[in-house]
């Protein structure tokens, strides 16, 4: 499904610097989502993800350095896949 925009950039000063910021388009979007089997199976997937990552960081001592290891472990393989 094909959304297109949504929202617009708008110019801002964050901290003394120019920027710009995204203002997204009110909700509920239009048209509405549509939710069909294979995108609610996704979803699901992605949930279950975050919540297993929740559990293992209330594991870890340090969770800054779990996700620094595993960050560059993902890196590593994207040099190696573009070599």
């Amino acid at each position: 499904m094909e959304r297109g925009i949504t929202g617009q950039y708008t110019a801002s000063i964050a901290g003394g610097v120019n920027c710009q910021a995204f203002i997204p388009d009110p909700l509920p979007p239009q048209p509405p989502l549509q939710l069909d089997n294979r995108l609610q199976s996704r979803i699901n997937l992605a949930m279950l993800a975050l919540g297993r990552l929740d559990a293992i960081s209330v594991l870890l001592p340090d969770a800054r350095l779990f996700l620094r290891q595993r960050t560059g472990q993902l890196l590593g393989r994207t040099r190696a896949l573009s070599q």
